[in-house]
């Protein structure tokens, strides 16, 4: 008498990635590293057209700008106030001036440049304004953008990674012992000692979650699970949790001894 092949549906998954939960914490992170690398770019592309369009308009000044005779009417320090008249019409202006030219008097003449298409536009003739924020304020935003760029582009590359382990097999339950290293060079580093089959490894952990509470849940408990080989990278989380983290091995003998010293474990023979 023939046994029918029990169905498809039927067979229990050997898969680490098809335990429940698991696959929407995947795409929550996903999502919110692709978020991250949209504003890093967004940011990025806002401050190189700002820069781009500052200069072009001060370089528009400088071509267009027609000089006039302004007087003086008041000085402290690297600020004057000046008055001049163009077209029937008097302006009076502060300026915050470099300091690397002369040191004007009330009542002097000096030159100032104007621009005739915007009549807010003045800066008296051969002084710099003393700070321009705009470029700086712009340059703070694309060195931000930048950042979250790659901080983003590497949580991406990471995922990867945890979804590739998460394929390659189920979870393993293990014993295991956590610690918090506080001092450089693992500042704010987690640590984790696994014991797998009576052999002991330390791993650092190089995701915590994005800030789920995962990590939280997995310190100060002896047992886990866990998803790869950990003497090269695992995929940690608390038994029957479906957040989870990442980690692997120290990259030297150096790192790993103080890491062995955070978890009170026996120096690696």
């Amino acid at each position: 008498m023939e046994t029918a092949a029990p169905e498809r549906s039927e067979r229990p998954t050997a898969r680490a990635l098809d335990a429940e939960g698991v696959r929407s914490v995947l795409r929550r992170r996903r999502a919110a590293r692709i978020a991250v690398v949209a504003i890093g770019v967004l940011a990025l592309a806002v401050a190189v057209v700002g820069i781009r369009d500052h200069h072009r308009d001060n370089d528009a000044v400088r071509r267009r700008g027609v000089e006039v005779t302004g007087r003086v009417l008041t000085a402290s320090g690297s600020r004057v106030t000046v008055a001049y008249e163009r077209s029937g019409r008097t302006t009076t202006f502060t300026a915050s001036l470099d300091g690397s030219g002369p040191r004007f008097r009330v009542g002097q003449r000096i030159l100032v440049i104007v621009d005739p298409k915007d009549p807010d536009y003045h800066r008296v003739k051969g002084e710099a304004r003393a700070i321009d924020w705009t470029p700086i304020l712009l340059g703070a935003v694309g060195v931000a953008g930048l950042l979250l760029a790659v901080i983003g582009a590497i949580g991406l590359a990471r995922g990867r990674r945890e979804a590739g382990l998460l394929r390659s097999g189920p979870w393993r339950h293990v014993g295991m012992r956590t610690a918090r290293r506080t001092a450089p060079p693992g500042l704010g580093r987690y640590v984790t000692l696994v014991n797998e089959s009576g052999r002991e490894h330390v791993l650092g952990v190089t995701s915590t979650g994005l800030g789920d509470g995962t990590m939280r849940s997995i310190y100060g408990r002896d047992r886990a699970e866990i998803v790869g080989d950990p003497r090269r990278r695992i995929v940690l989380r608390p038994e029957g949790g479906s957040g989870f983290v990442s980690a692997r091995p120290a990259p030297n003998s150096t790192v790993d001894r103080r890491w062995r010293l955070a978890l009170g474990a026996p120096p690696r023979r």
